[in-house]
């Protein structure tokens, strides 16, 4: 039953969208980022350039990796520290298809775009097993 319907359901149908995306602009700082992401709930923050436009994205992994590395951390952009070009899929592909990303890529967030690269989404890892596809 639940392969079936794993084979059924779209990338839109299990994505974050609204107050439960995290978003900032290219200018945030990363104490921006955290409290975006803290109050999406979210592991990753979406960061978007000028035309609203994915620019890259910050994730509570890249927090850790650079937690002692950086003195001014919460003070720095986002820009310095964020993965650009992240990895992304379309709201209308099979959700199977992010199962086949995370494990591939090792990830627990995919940004969810359109084709002009405008954010739409996101796909937590943590959200899969509501949907009974994890």
């Amino acid at each position: 039953m639940y392969i079936g319907r794993t084979l059924l359901l779209r990338v839109a149908d299990i994505m974050r969208s609204g107050e439960r995306l995290a978003v900032v602009d290219l200018g945030a700082s990363v104490r921006d980022a955290l409290l975006a992401m803290t109050r999406a709930r979210s592991g990753a923050v979406a960061v978007l350039d000028g035309r609203r436009m994915l620019a890259g994205v910050f994730t509570d992994g890249d927090l850790r990796r650079l937690i002692g590395s950086r003195d001014d951390l919460p003070i720095c952009p986002v820009a310095e520290v964020m993965t650009r070009d992240p990895l992304t899929v379309r709201s209308d592909e099979l959700a199977v298809t992010v199962l086949q990303l995370f494990e591939k890529h090792n990830v627990d967030d995919l940004l969810v775009v359109d084709a002009e690269r405008h954010l739409v989404g996101l796909v937590d890892l943590q959200d899969l097993p509501k949907f009974k596809i994890l």
